[in-house]
């Protein structure tokens, strides 16, 4: 949609012919610099349901910075461990937003985990605000994590012989040896 975008934008323009040639090679698959110039196009966008809570200081505990790409991240105490950068400062995602949704539920959908697998594979990366909720509702809404969860049938068991229930039987009355 961004390729889109930016060839209307500049379709009239005379360019150079360098940005000829950058055309031409925009025609193919996407680069992953245009996948990442579109992840934190949305990212900023779900950010933007924030600005209320932010500007009155609701997530005050959890340090929060825009890094120099302009997306709200999660400060910390564990700036030198030796874990990547977006691991040490998630992106903070509103919980009621679409691309909280699918994270969530890509996260899910590997292995179906319970809960707190899920959680914790998405704090990888993002810090959803209520997190454990929405983990909850995806695993509730997907039918194979139903019938995971399902009951099995338990057994009954069977009325014992009255051999085993008479009163006065001496032991080893009903055994016989070979």
């Amino acid at each position: 949609m961004l390729r889109f975008i930016w060839r209307l934008r500049t379709r009239g323009r005379k360019g150079s012919a360098k940005e000829e040639e950058a055309l031409k090679h925009e025609d193919g698959p996407l680069s992953p610099q245009e996948l990442q110039n579109a992840e934190t196009h949305w990212l900023k966008e779900s950010q933007k349901t924030l600005k209320d809570s932010l500007s009155k200081g609701g997530f005050r505990n959890l340090s929060l910075y825009v890094d120099p790409e302009g997306v709200v991240r999660v400060g910390g105490r564990a700036d030198k461990a030796l874990v990547s950068y977006e691991t040490r400062h998630p992106i903070l995602l509103p919980r009621d937003h679409w691309i909280s949704r699918l994270i969530v539920q890509h996260a899910h959908q590997f292995g179906h985990p319970g809960v707190v697998a899920t959680v914790a594979k998405t704090r990888a990366k993002y810090w959803i605000v209520r997190a454990h909720d929405l983990a909850k509702s995806v695993k509730f809404r997907y039918v194979v994590c139903r019938e995971i969860r399902a009951r099995v049938e338990s057994q009954v068991m069977a009325d014992l012989p009255q051999s085993r229930l008479a009163p006065f039987t001496p032991p080893f009355h009903h055994t016989s040896c070979d």
